[in-house]
């Protein structure tokens, strides 16, 4: 994503931003109900995805762009620092693909492989070729028609 000049990340001050707003509204903000505020206790759904709106979007967007018969492909990276949350939206992306009739296909660069430049593009098309090949045999056959 693109930096304000600063070398900040929008999101970033986005969360910073909202943060902030939190912790000056805590009694309003932090709890559902009367039950919840206890103080200290702070909840998170570990099915959400916190700040990252833009970033989903730009995944369907880029999703129903390929979807149009006149489209050509695309390829999809993320990228980021070292705990940014990468692997978490790729992982909260895959449902909302899958269930608009796309095909996931996921890979990570690891370390410990860095002299195997496309390792995660290799792994995830295995883990793909895997998934077609332990499906039903009309359905590996109507992909090797695709392909």
């Amino acid at each position: 994503s693109k930096d304000d000049g600063l070398g900040y990340d929008p999101c970033l001050i986005k969360v910073s931003e909202e943060f902030s707003t939190m912790l000056s509204y805590q009694d309003v903000l932090l709890c559902n109900d009367e039950r919840e505020n206890v103080e200290g206790k702070l909840t998170f759904q570990a099915d959400k995805l916190y700040g990252c709106d833009h970033h989903v979007s730009t995944i369907i967007d880029a999703f129903k762009r390929v979807c149009c018969p006149e489209s050509s492909s695309e390829v999809l990276t993320v990228s980021g620092y070292s705990g940014s949350g990468k692997s978490a939206l790729v992982k909260h992306m895959q449902k909302p693909i899958t269930d608009m009739g796309g095909q996931f296909l996921c890979g990570k660069y690891d370390r410990s492989r860095q002299m195997e430049p496309l390792s995660a593009i290799v792994a995830a098309f295995t883990e793909y070729c895997n998934r077609i090949a332990m499906g039903e045999a009309d359905k590996l056959h109507q992909t090797q028609k695709h392909l």
